[in-house]
């Protein structure tokens, strides 16, 4: 049979007299909603509740990958900072940083230590030349006040007599030494002529002889010595006459015997129980 298109027949094959005993089937309930209270569906939950916790809790930005030297670069290093949770520690506050120690500088004897033995030896060789020239310096100095001194002691009397106008400060010099200014006394300048012995009576003698000052300078007049002598020229007596003894009358000894002068000196003196052959005369300054 030849059936045409946009036509369906139906036919029902079934016996009736078994569609009158089979009961019809029951319709397919209706599906219900699934049950949440089950134990898979519970753990389904508690999934998905931790990994969008988990979602909330990653960092908008990729953690930072080390380099091939195993080190971060500076922009990872930012990143890091600004995404990583702070660690206790860094919430705590940072402690005040320790003062620093003083530097101390060291000793002298330190650096003496340390520097070459040329700069050493440097720094020694120019100690010992100011020690010397300290050394000479003082020296002069006491060699100076040496000199004063024993030009004040000494030479006083010829410095003054050379040089007047040193006068003033020899006195004052003298006046702490304790001395005095004086004439001259330089006995080599000084000329003594034998002269002659006279008896005038018994025991009484004189003598005539005359003094001469060869200086340039103004000398104080000296002590004639006189000594007696017997045949054998053995001393007998020896007498001293001091410038008032022997000076005429109207020569003042404190003047001085002046400068390339002569004077005449005549002596008389007794002598008792002694006869005398020969005598030796002299001048020197006491």
């Amino acid at each position: 049979m030849v059936l045409t298109s946009g036509y369906v027949l139906d036919f029902d094959l079934t016996d009736p007299a078994m569609a009158a005993t089979e009961p019809e089937p029951e319709p397919e309930a209706a599906a219900e909603p699934d049950d949440f209270s089950g134990p898979a569906t519970q753990f389904a939950i508690e999934a998905e509740a931790d990994l969008a916790f988990e979602h909330l809790n990653e960092p908008e930005f990729d953690p930072p990958v080390p380099d091939d030297d195993g080190e971060l670069s500076l922009a990872d290093e930012i990143g890091a900072s600004f995404t990583s949770d702070p660690s206790p520690s860094e919430l705590e506050p940072e402690p005040e940083p320790e003062p620093a120690p003083l530097v101390t500088e060291p000793a002298p004897d330190d650096i003496e230590h340390d520097e070459p033995d040329f700069v050493r030896l440097g720094r020694a060789k120019e100690k010992a030349a100011r020690r010397r020239r300290l050394t000479m310096g003082i020296g002069s100095v006491l060699l100076v006040m040496l000199l004063a001194f024993q030009g004040i002691t000494t030479f006083r009397n010829l410095l003054v007599a050379k040089y007047p106008a040193l006068k003033p400060a020899m006195l004052a010099g003298c006046a702490l030494l304790h001395c005095k200014i004086e004439l001259p006394a330089q006995i080599e300048t000084l000329v003594i002529e034998t002269g002659e012995l006279q008896t005038i009576a018994s025991d009484t003698f004189q003598l005539t002889t005359l003094l001469r000052n060869e200086s340039g300078l103004t000398q104080a007049w000296p002590y004639i010595e006189l000594e007696l002598t017997d045949a054998n020229d053995k001393a007998l007596v020896r007498r001293v006459f001091t410038p008032p003894q022997y000076l005429p009358q109207g020569v003042a000894p404190a003047k001085g015997f002046g400068a390339h002068s002569e004077q005449p000196v005549k002596i008389h003196f007794a002598l008792k129980q002694l006869k005398a052959s020969g005598f030796h005369i002299a001048v020197f300054y006491p």
